[in-house]
């Protein structure tokens, strides 16, 4: 007689048998999954005044077709323009080995030299990357780099101010309608190729953002860029639909203010609430408010990270002389080169400060006017780099703004603070405080 027998399993081999099922199910759906590459987001490229320009270079810029070009476009130390018939529609200025094509170029050599050179968090790429999802990061390459045979994506994961450098010692190629797609927030402002010798984009593929390459790049028939084409030693070839930035969103500057910190030296500052596409600001000056203008920063200030929380900014003329009028205005200048202007605004002269420098302690110098409506201005001066916190309280101890809250070097400031509607009236304490050092001051605000 045959006796069949049967085996019982404890819970604890059942549970091995289970989490085994898991593992494999794990591993076939990573097997099937697109590769991310998951890295550090690196501090964006600072452009600097090769950021209103779509296409910068070296010898020549040939357009063979009807395409966009949305942007300024510069020659150095080459003077070759070459549009096409039908010339390309150019939504900006043509610099041809003129003084702003020069620093360009020289700006541009700097960002070049910055973003090959950084190693921090570094991921290595080969060969063919499309087909791939890339979180931000610096990834850098020995050889070439080609994006073929699928398109490749670029994750922000929610964070509109990540950040993508891509070195590439050798060519940057696409092939024929590939993509660079933006997945959840990227912005094709802080993405940036540098390509060790020659970049080439394919007919009809869609490429983001800005090449700077050593040598020469070619954007071939029906290809687009939201981006830039920056050549350093080389030409740029351009018979695409279109090159530039995509159009920002409105600048909102909630402060613009100027006030003598002594008698030859003016500090202008100013509050942008909304900077998403903005690349910086110039700082203009006029001895009449409806005069000319002419701008006095020697390089474009750069804006924070395209930062969509307010950041405060600020300049020093120190080129003012006594007794004339001065007046200034703001410009933001757009990823895609355009600007607004904000001002004019006329620098005020505390009657409260003597204009007197301190170089030994730290000292909140008197708050004016006080009582004040519908601002107050607050100056200090910091002898030594410290760590600043500003905040205003009202009379029941609660927090009602924030001023400062950063490092600073040393130096002379001022802020002002604006209630608005959303502060009643009343006394408030405003409240300095360093590493060492807690100063405070009451101030009416009366309606």
């Amino acid at each position: 007689m045959k006796t069949c027998m049967t085996k019982q399993t404890t819970l604890l081999e059942r549970w091995a048998c289970f989490r085994g099922v898991l593992l494999c199910v794990g591993l076939t759906v990573f097997l099937m999954a697109p590769i991310v590459a998951v890295s550090q987001s690196p501090a964006p490229v600072d452009l600097g005044s090769a950021v209103s320009f779509a296409i910068l270079a070296a010898s020549t810029v040939t357009s063979t077709g009807a395409g966009t070009i949305n942007g300024d476009i510069g020659v150095s130390p080459g003077s070759a323009f070459v549009p096409g018939t039908p010339s390309a529609t150019v939504n900006g200025i043509v610099y041809l080995n003129d003084a702003v094509a020069t620093q360009a170029q020289t700006d541009l050599l700097a960002a070049y030299n910055d973003a090959a050179g950084r190693t921090e968090g570094v991921v290595t790429l080969s060969g063919n990357i499309g087909g791939m999802t890339l979180a931000p990061g610096l990834y850098k390459s020995t050889s070439s780099i080609a994006i073929s045979s699928g398109d490749l994506t670029l994750d922000a994961g929610n964070n509109m101010n990540s950040v993508w450098i891509f070195q590439i010692a050798s060519t940057l190629t696409t092939t024929s309608g590939c993509k660079v797609i933006l997945s959840n927030g990227a912005n094709a402002g802080n993405i940036f190729w540098v390509v060790g010798s020659s970049a080439t984009l394919g007919t009809n593929s869609d490429f983001k953002g800005s090449i700077l390459a050593w040598v020469s790049i070619t954007e071939n028939t029906d290809a687009s860029v939201e981006g830039r084409l920056l050549s350093h030693i080389g030409a740029v070839t351009f018979d695409g639909q279109n090159v530039g930035m995509s159009s920002p969103i409105a600048v909102c500057l909630s402060t613009l203010d100027a006030i003598f910190l002594d008698p030859a030296t003016v500090d202008v500052s100013w509050t942008g609430e909304q900077q998403v596409g903005v690349a910086g600001y110039n700082v203009y000056r006029s001895w009449q408010e409806q005069g000319e203008y002419k701008k006095i920063s020697e390089r474009i200030i750069m804006a924070i990270d395209g930062a969509v929380t307010p950041h405060h900014y600020r300049f020093k003329d120190g080129t003012v002389e006594q007794g004339k009028p001065y007046f200034y205005k703001v410009e933001s200048v757009h990823l895609d080169g355009a600007s607004e202007w904000h001002g004019p605004v006329s620098p005020s002269r505390p009657a409260s400060f003597e204009y007197q420098r301190l170089q030994e302690s730290f000292q909140l110098m008197p708050v004016y006017p006080n009582p004040f409506n519908p601002q107050m201005t607050v100056i200090y001066e910091l002898p030594q780099d410290a760590e600043i916190t500003l905040t205003v309280y009202d009379i029941q101890g609660r927090q009602a703004a924030v001023l400062v809250n950063e490092y600073q070097r040393s130096g002379l400031y001022h802020y002002t603070w604006n209630p608005g509607q959303q502060q009643a009236s009343g006394l408030y304490f405003m409240v300095m405080q360093t590493d060492k050092q807690l100063f405070k001051q009451k101030v009416s605000f009366v309606k």
